[in-house]
């Protein structure tokens, strides 16, 4: 592989006797497009939360877990915080949990920004009329005067994403991010989200249960179980030829993923 931008070895997360994760192994190179996959409880978001530096209280983090070179495990979280929203971009699964409730959308994503004020200054990122456009919202003078509640699902993804990569990331963790969207509304972002990888490079984690979804966007994936990784390969090695019986049980309770493009 070439210069990884995360790399992760023999990384383990427990909480109290509870282990969550053990020994994962994955790597993400700059501007690759990964997705991790395995249905609910089986680790996903705790590994996004890993990188993310968001894990639970009493964690316990052991392995190595490396994202630009430097490691992330014990990293303080004053740094972090420098780290999250700059180099490291999130979209959890829920895009109104996300939003303060109270604040206009605009005004949120004008925090974000000058949360990070050396980034922004060298980035100059658009003012947030300009970020909603680009990321299809078709009305957004209207869009910046609007609170969460007035958006729909859709609306409110796109803004999510708008102000996940307003700052250039290197890496973003996507957690979920067609998660009760209509089928229409799924394509769309897929679709935004391709275009941005194609205007920025940056990378892409695409977290998920729905293996014909990561298949559409990623060329490489990592299936996890309980924790574990099983199988790990690219995009059509993976559906081509599954080599493990869970991975294989992903793909059959998958009826439409041959009708996709397989990258």
């Amino acid at each position: 592989m070439g210069s990884l931008m995360l790399k992760a070895e023999h990384l383990s997360v427990s909480i109290g006797r509870n282990p969550i994760l053990r020994e994962v192994a994955l790597g993400i190179e700059a501007g690759e497009s990964h997705g991790l996959i395995g249905e609910s409880g089986s680790g996903k978001s705790m590994f996004a939360r890993a990188v993310l530096g968001l894990l639970p209280d009493g964690a316990k983090v052991t392995g190595t877990l490396l994202f630009e070179g430097q490691s992330l495990v014990g990293l303080p979280d004053r740094v972090y915080r420098t780290l999250r929203g700059n180099r490291l971009a999130y979209v959890p699964q829920d895009p109104a949990a996300a939003f303060n409730p109270t604040l206009r959308i605009a005004d949120q994503i004008v925090e974000s920004v000058e949360f990070h004020r050396a980034r922004s200054a060298e980035i100059r990122p658009p003012p947030p009329m300009e970020m909603l456009r680009s990321v299809g919202l078709t009305e957004p003078e209207r869009a910046v005067r609007q609170y969460p509640h007035e958006m729909s699902g859709g609306m409110l993804q796109r803004a999510l994403i708008a102000a996940a990569v307003s700052l250039a990331p290197g890496l973003l963790l996507a957690d979920e991010p067609t998660t009760g969207l209509d089928v229409t509304t799924q394509a769309g972002i897929v679709d935004l989200i391709r275009d941005l990888q194609s205007r920025s490079g940056m990378a892409l984690l695409l977290i998920s249960h729905d293996l014909a979804l990561v298949s559409t966007l990623c060329t490489r994936i990592t299936v996890l179980y309980r924790g574990e990784v099983v199988e790990q390969g690219t995009t059509r090695q993976i559906v081509g030829s599954p080599a493990h019986a869970y991975t294989r049980a992903l793909l059959a309770a998958t009826p439409a993923l041959e009708r996709r493009d397989v990258a």
